[in-house]
């Protein structure tokens, strides 16, 4: 009995296997019809572009953008996906940057001049429109809603690498919101190991119900400027964003942003211990600019901005590009939380400026005391100084001289970096900055103030 039990045992598990095996294959051939049907639907509207351009200004430009080696547009020569069948066409800023002319070629090989409607190089998404095309006659593709995109996902990136049209990769969703990789000033990437090379930029990424979902940005790349190649790290522009982007552009030639006037750092575990929170969550909010929307609204250096309209802010980068969508004029609720207290603060949004940017020069190192407890040197500041770095006020001390593995050195405190604050008291001058230091116990973590580069910051500096 026991024979003949082994016996039908294996007949079964083998009936199971051949079942199994054949499922198997029917499953890869549903996924390769998918793969397949997505291609046929949506190549139609993916477009081939070449531009001709100033060399100068875009090299200079690609330098700046791809510095750390990610993916030099050298060819001129880029991607992009027909929105609307009056011919207007989604790209990245950076694949028309500085072009003189542009032409477009369609998947079935027709080629048009096309003319820059706007560009955008902070999220760097452009929109060009094709002339004398037959307006409504022009394939389109279909836009789908980034927000539900899941890790894992199917997707595929669709583009000219190297000047090969309508190449098509497969990959998946790697992970979505990836910001503060250096590439643009507004960063929510949808990461993506669909192979994407020098030549994709601007193609769309599509998932398997034949939605754009992206914009194919960038790569992580395993050259250097000049050599940049695959490895299977690549980065897209959520179309949500890239959307509402192309939808100023069309209707202004430029992009409105809301603005605070507030410079945001991330909250750490050591910032939030600092200011006695238990959470870390949130953007810290490291300066208030004078007559901006936030100081009307009464907010203040060392609030943690934790919600925006009763959802949560992640971080500094979520915080930033959120207020950078919101409607110019209109009044938002912000929750705030102050000395552990937390209160909701209604701002009127404003309009981002055209140019936040500032810098300072090289400082001298006379007339400087030195903090031996941190490992550092700093100097009064007086009226003329102040004016050499364009602060307002000569308010706090520069810092001349950091010694090598101090306790300032490991917080990184540079030399020129201006002291605002130490222990959340404000700093008037070398001597009382002293004092503030002897007041410290031993390995107590300590919030300083900084303003760098036209921007103050939150350090945390722990005193051996």
């Amino acid at each position: 009995m026991r024979k003949l039990l082994t016996v039908s045992t294996l007949l079964i598990l083998a009936i199971v296997s051949i079942i199994s095996a054949q499922s198997s294959i029917d499953l890869l051939r549903a996924m390769e019809d998918g793969f397949a049907t997505v291609a046929e639907e949506v190549s139609p509207a993916v477009v081939y572009i070449e531009v001709s351009l100033d060399s100068d200004d875009y090299e200079n430009y690609l330098f700046d953008l791809w510095g750390f080696g990610e993916m030099p547009e050298q060819q001129a020569a880029g991607s992009g996906v027909i929105i609307d069948s009056a011919g207007y066409v989604l790209t990245n800023a950076h694949v028309v940057h500085a072009a003189t002319n542009i032409q477009v070629t369609l998947a079935d090989e027709r080629i048009y001049e096309a003319e820059l409607v706007g560009s955008d190089p902070d999220s760097d998404v452009a929109i060009i429109r094709l002339l004398d095309a037959d307006a409504g006659e022009l394939p389109a593709a279909r836009l789908g809603n980034s927000d539900d995109l899941r890790v894992g996902q199917w997707v595929l990136a669709i583009g000219s690498p190297f000047g090969l049209q309508q190449s098509v990769t497969a990959g998946i969703v790697s992970a979505v919101g990836r910001n503060q990789m250096g590439l643009a000033q507004y960063e929510d990437f949808i990461q993506t190991d669909a192979s994407i090379n020098p030549g994709n930029s601007g193609g769309p990424l599509v998932n398997l119900s034949g939605e754009v979902i992206g914009i194919n940005s960038a790569i992580r790349s395993g050259g250097g400027y000049g050599e940049a190649y695959n490895i299977g790290i690549g980065f897209a522009i959520p179309i949500n964003m890239a959307g509402e982007i192309a939808a100023d552009l069309r209707a202004n030639g430029s992009v409105r942003r809301g603005w605070l006037g507030v410079s945001i750092q991330n909250m750490t575990p050591e910032i939030a211990a600092a200011l006695d929170l238990t959470e870390h969550g949130g953007a810290l909010v490291s300066e208030v600019l004078p007559d901006s929307p936030a100081a009307a609204a009464g907010l203040q250096v060392g609030d943690v901005i934790i919600a925006l309209d009763g959802e949560s802010i992640h971080d500094s980068a979520d915080l930033k590009n959120r207020v950078a969508r919101l409607t110019v004029d209109e009044r938002r609720y912000f929750v705030i939380n102050r000395d552990g207290r937390e209160r909701e603060i209604r701002v009127l949004i404003g309009e981002r400026p055209a140019d936040l940017a500032a810098y300072y020069r090289e400082l001298p190192e006379e007339n400087s005391a030195r903090v031996s407890s941190l490992g550092l040197a700093v100097q009064s500041l007086d009226d003329d100084l102040a004016a050499e770095l364009g602060l307002s006020v000569p308010q706090g001390v520069v810092v001349t001289d950091v010694e090598r593995g101090s306790a300032a050195d490991e917080a990184g405190i540079y030399r020129g970096d201006v002291i605002l604050q130490y222990d959340r008291e404000d700093v008037s001058d070398a001597e009382h900055f002293s004092s503030l230091t002897r007041m410290v116990e031993e390995g107590e973590p300590i919030l300083v103030l900084i303003w760098r580069d036209g921007r103050t910051v939150f350090l945390t500096i722990e005193v051996g």
